[in-house]
């Protein structure tokens, strides 16, 4: 197999990884090159775009426009068996990077046209960020174009939920890549899955109704996390204090403030739950109700029934409640707590004894 740009005045080997054997057809279908081979199979070359647009340009450094990717919840897989590979379902980047060093960072943002942030991959990737692998040469690394998920917490433990964000709906989007040497923005489309008789606002109604699940839950486990935190402060000050009749009333607010941060944590979720078959034991709680609607939605691009709105919407409120008493008890049993202390001049930091 061979590649010619200049009308077949010079020829380019193009053979890759296709075995050495006659071909029989080609074929060149949605930008992608289709051979048929003697007794070899079918092989395919998914997008020539890079191929093209190597040749024309004189740049070192090449970021080429990816080809459109459909919306989908696929996978693909490296392990070569004897039908091939599936495509990968994420967005498939091509660059070409004349050098690139050990310490060298690589940012590459998936940006919305309003410049929200869907995903972001680097070689060095901080939270909530996908690992990839880039060296000098030619790279191709594939681009996750779901938003990042909801807060998780300690030895939290659900049953049938999920707490993925959502996929993004399908349009016109910017890949952002930065490097020491290269800043440089492409456009990317990401388009309804063919698959499914729906249209465009079906899919934004989906992405609405995921990310409205995926904002609650986060916001009620950051509460979750908040107050374990809290608690963790109050005890490690008055296990430093020595209780006397004069600062009894610290102890006492604190009792107020534990039992009501209980109260909260034991409605948003099961926290009696200490292993994968406790669910079956304990019912199941606020943030898990919620997050089970998403196990069951954000497997295909269907708008959400009149019903599973209503349910989200019914959850959502009584997680709301919840919240706002975390909000009423941070403005006054709390606040109260650290007027206290000041009062009382607590040392925060204090030398402990050795026996």
């Amino acid at each position: 197999m061979y590649v010619s740009y200049n009308s077949g005045k010079m020829w380019y080997p193009l053979q890759l990884n296709l075995p050495i054997t006659p071909i029989t057809d080609i074929a060149l279908k949605n930008n992608s090159l289709i051979v048929s081979t003697q007794g070899r199979g079918i092989w395919m070359v998914d997008d020539l775009n890079p191929i093209r647009e190597s040749y024309s340009t004189t740049k070192n450094n090449i970021i080429f426009a990816p080809q459109a990717c459909y919306r989908n919840f696929g996978a693909s897989t490296n392990k070569v068996g004897a039908n091939g590979t599936n495509l990968a379902s994420e967005i498939m980047l091509y660059f070409y990077l004349d050098s690139l060093y050990e310490q060298d960072t690589l940012l590459i943002s998936l940006l919305t046209t309003e410049g929200d942030t869907v995903s972001i991959a680097s070689n060095y990737p901080k939270l909530n960020q996908d690992k990839i692998t880039a060296n000098s040469g030619s790279n191709l690394v594939p681009i996750r174009y779901q938003f990042k998920p909801a807060k998780k917490f300690d030895d939290m433990i659900l049953w049938w939920s999920s707490l993925s964000g959502p996929t993004a709906y399908s349009g016109i989007y910017q890949l952002h890549f930065k490097s020491n040497n290269i800043n440089e923005k492409v456009p990317v489309e990401i388009k309804k899955d063919p698959r499914y008789p729906i249209t465009d606002d079906d899919v934004k109604k989906h992405f609405n109704f995921i990310k409205s699940i995926r904002d609650k839950t986060d916001e009620a486990h950051k509460c979750i996390i908040q107050m374990r935190d809290i608690k963790k402060q109050i005890t490690g000050i008055l296990e430093r204090t020595e209780k006397t009749t004069q600062n009894d009333s610290l102890w006492k607010l604190y009792k107020v403030i534990d039992t009501t941060m209980n109260s909260i944590e034991n409605e948003l979720y099961q926290t009696k739950n200490k292993s994968g078959q406790d669910p079956i034991n304990f019912p199941i709680k606020l943030t898990n109700k919620l997050a089970h609607l998403t196990a069951l939605y954000n497997g295909d691009s269907y708008p959400p029934t009149e019903q599973a709105e209503a349910y989200r919407k019914e959850v959502s409120e009584l997680i709301d409640e919840q919240l706002k008493k975390f909000e009423v008890l941070n403005k006054n049993e709390i606040s109260q707590f650290n007027k206290l202390i000041h009062q009382y001049s607590i040392d925060i930091i204090k030398v402990k004894k050795i026996d």
